[in-house]
């Protein structure tokens, strides 16, 4: 699945309609599915042939890396929430990732 603005959007949505009707299993699935860290680590360069740089796969996808980060905070602490089955943490968490997201780079 590809990240992009739609998408990530799309998610946040329906995580945050999962916790809303308070079904654990779905908002799991979806943070499961969505996979947002792999925004927040780097990856090998393919130009670069055997020199080993890296690119920040949320700058080059324009999603932007401090906006990558942010919304990964409130989503690992979402997850968390959801481990100790505090929904309505994870749902204010979940609410202010989408705020982070639709305010931009």
């Amino acid at each position: 699945m590809m990240l992009n603005e739609a998408s990530i959007r799309g998610y946040l949505v329906e995580l945050i309609k999962h916790l809303k009707l308070g079904d654990l299993d779905q908002a799991e699935a979806t943070i499961d599915t969505l996979d947002f860290d792999r925004l927040l680590r780097p990856i090998p360069n393919p130009t670069k042939g055997a020199r080993r740089q890296f690119i920040d796969p949320a700058e080059a996808s324009g999603i932007g890396t401090e906006r990558a980060h942010e919304v990964g905070d409130h989503l690992q602490r979402l997850a968390s929430r959801l481990e100790h089955r505090d929904m309505e943490g994870a749902l204010r968490e979940a609410e202010a990732a989408l705020v982070r997201w639709d305010a931009g780079r």
